[in-house]
């Protein structure tokens, strides 16, 4: 984002905020997300406030703002929350007896936001002709909870990304005992798929396939096959969709439960959860830290470990992942028909890393 100018002054004030609805209500879903969303932005106008990213979530809002320096947080804050509190009374009355007056809970979330994300982000933006309909972004630092989201909402052909989610079902069953080192699963009629992988290779129809080995080929080889047979293992497509929803707070489309898609706001999540529970997760984290061979987000990238899973499938290439670096991070790009894709994902996450040293 650019300086901005008053009368006499070059400004640049850039803040992340986080604020909830009262009792942290799972409120924001359906028309009521869409008119929250459309409210702050028309408010953020009004008052010549840059709304740059943003993230209306079921039970909380991300913002991060450029805020002119004669507009203090507090007074913007008071503003935005009773401004939009009434306007949003306005369009939905039967909320109103629910929160007895107050729509937002009181207090919010602020931190000054560094440039480093936000101009490597709008630069590749402006330079390939980036939009919400062919390109998502996020990035999260776990220790300070910094989150910087570009288009978290839209949704994309998930490709193999959505195969760290699927990961997780086993992982949680190994942990519950369900399963164990030991657990196979069959290779049933119609599990084949070409692609990558070994799978197909070493097993035919009807062996018991060890659960370890198809982990390990789906996520590190991105084995089709393998992916194919743990699917059928939890009861098929449809059956995996609904499981995977668990790991977000998320309101999904009912699409979900029938495509292969995900956002930008849902695969922060499933990354959220696997940093964050490192006990049940390990084996995964380290399985996606040999996942591609050195490309996309670990394209050029010597520093750090950095654990992910690409997929690309018919146009749609993304990459997230958890960089190890000084600042841990986790990171995620989602491109549609972006010409040299995976060199845009590397170079983003090169940027970023680099503005670390």
């Amino acid at each position: 984002m650019d300086n901005k100018s008053l009368s006499h002054t070059k400004w640049k004030c850039q803040y992340h905020i986080v604020f909830i609805p009262k009792y942290r209500k799972k409120i924001l879903y359906g028309r009521v997300k869409n008119d929250v969303r459309e409210i702050i932005s028309t408010l953020c106008k009004y008052k010549d406030v840059d709304n740059i990213v943003g993230a209306v979530c079921v039970d909380h809002i991300h913002l991060s703002v450029a805020i002119p320096p004669k507009i203090s947080i507090s007074n913007f804050m008071g503003y935005l929350k009773g401004k939009s509190t009434l306007m949003l009374y306005d369009r939905h009355p039967e909320l109103q007896s629910k929160w007895d007056k107050a729509f937002w809970a009181r207090g919010y979330y602020v931190e000054t936001i560094g440039n480093i994300t936000d101009e490597a982000v709008q630069k590749y933006i402006k330079d390939k002709n980036l939009t919400e309909k062919n390109f998502a972004f996020f990035y999260y630092e776990p220790e300070t909870q910094k989150t910087y989201i570009y288009n978290g909402e839209s949704y994309f052909t998930a490709a193999s990304t959505i195969k760290v989610p699927l990961a997780m079902i086993y992982y949680d069953k190994i942990n519950n005992g369900d399963f164990n080192s030991d657990s196979t699963i069959q290779y049933m009629e119609g599990n084949y798929e070409e692609g990558s992988g070994t799978t197909a290779t070493l097993y035919k129809v009807g062996d018991d396939v060890p659960l370890s080995y198809l982990l390990e080929q789906m996520i590190v080889n991105s084995d089709n096959t393998a992916t194919n047979i743990l699917k059928t293992g939890l009861g098929g497509e449809k059956a995996y969709r609904i499981l995977i929803k668990q790991y977000t707070k998320e309101e999904l489309p009912a699409e979900f439960n029938e495509q292969n898609i995900t956002s930008a706001n849902y695969s922060l999540d499933i990354l959220k959860k696997l940093y964050e529970n490192p006990e049940k997760y390990q084996a995964l984290i380290e399985l996606m830290k040999k996942s591609s061979g050195g490309g996309y987000l670990k394209k050029n990238i010597t520093t750090c470990e950095i654990a992910h899973k690409y997929g690309s499938y018919e146009g749609n290439i993304h990459d997230y992942g958890i960089c190890y670096a000084k600042q841990k991070y986790l990171i995620g790009i989602f491109t549609k028909k972006v010409p040299d894709a995976e060199d845009l994902i590397a170079n983003i996450n090169k940027d970023i890393l680099e503005s670390q040293k």
